[in-house]
């Protein structure tokens, strides 16, 4: 029993929690209208979720049910929460009710996008993932939510939330080849454009806030897609 609960309980598992845990309280938070509080543990979910794979490496801690904990984890911090983000978007745009329940799409999609990962899931990492990831398209979302009420911003998401639930839910379970992210020197070596690329679109920040973030997805996809058109 104390292996199982060593197992079971491992730090990289209990980070992976975390982000479930982050997640849950970003719906609450959404559910009461603190965007703020949505967008902070939104970004505290994707921290959690790149970390737990950083120490299980680190600690030898991989495992079957660490892999399954942290598809769960994500469909609900990157594929739940993002949907309902974008399901109170377009109600704020005052859209049909029935048109807005279209954003539960991402969360149907980001389930089948996970549950293909597991199963296609190599002892030799790629450097590609297949079809973009769930976090991104949940991070995508989150950087929107920053920004949806503005005046400023409001008249054209109003006309694209709907067009970019469907491209994101049909992303996720594509093919593409999109670049992954390795915290070491030689990735950021050899994705030196890409670094600069994201780098510049933080520094819109100033402009247009946290859609920055929103901005660097786009970036990282677009920029994946023409590496592999010259490939």
């Amino acid at each position: 029993m104390p292996y199982l609960c060593t197992v079971m309980f491992s730090i990289a598992n209990c980070l992976t929690a975390s982000n479930l845990i982050f997640g849950c309280l970003g719906i609450v938070y959404l559910f009461q209208t603190d965007y703020q509080m949505t967008i902070i543990f939104s970004f505290l979910a994707a921290f959690a979720d790149l970390l737990d794979g950083f120490v299980a490496r680190l600690l030898n801690q991989q495992s079957e049910l660490g892999k399954e904990l942290d598809s769960l984890a994500d469909i609900v911090s990157f594929g739940v929460l993002p949907a309902c983000i974008a399901h109170k978007m377009i109600l704020h745009f005052n859209l049909h009710f029935g048109i807005s329940l279209i954003a539960f799409l991402l969360a149907v999609m980001a389930a089948f996008r996970l549950a293909r990962y597991n199963i296609n899931a190599k002892d030799i990492p790629s450097p590609y993932f297949e079809g973009v990831p769930v976090p991104m398209m949940g991070i995508f979302f989150t950087g929107l939510a920053y920004n949806f009420n503005d005046i400023n911003f409001s008249p054209y998401l109003k006309i694209f939330i709907l067009p970019l639930v469907l491209i994101f839910s049909v992303l996720m379970i594509s093919k593409l080849s999109i670049i992954k992210l390795f915290l070491n020197g030689e990735w950021i070596k050899k994705n030196a454009t890409l670094v600069i690329l994201i780098l510049a679109c933080m520094g819109l920040y100033p402009f247009i806030g946290l859609m920055c973030i929103s901005a660097a997805v786009l970036v990282w996809i677009i920029y994946s897609l023409l590496i592999q058109s010259k490939i």
